[in-house]
């Protein structure tokens, strides 16, 4: 059986230095931080539906104040990432990842 999760990046601009704390704590629960604002994890499209709808919590996330965004990676584009210096590992699909 092959392994249902797929690869996503999160990314978020948060104005608030209080709600871009809580939304980072968040996120650190769920994936990986890769960069101040930036996480990986692997989650089925259920799995992620709930991790956003969690993020977009009033006290981590203001829409008209902050931006939040979602984007699914493919194994091509996966494949073809680069990654340079202190930042973690590209998540792959199949490897252990608690959620």
């Amino acid at each position: 059986m092959s392994d249902p999760r797929r690869p996503w990046v999160i990314a978020y601009d948060v104005v608030h230095d209080d709600r871009r704390r809580r939304l980072a704590k968040y996120l650190e629960a769920h994936g990986h931080r890769v960069q101040d604002s930036v996480f990986e994890l692997l989650a089925t499209p259920e799995e992620v539906t709930r991790v956003l709808d969690g993020a977009q919590k009033p006290a981590r996330f203001k829409p008209g104040e902050d931006g939040l965004r979602c984007y699914p990676l493919c194994a091509s584009c996966l494949g073809g990432a680069r990654v340079f210096g202190r930042s973690a590992p590209v998540l792959t699909p199949g490897a252990p990842v608690v959620l």
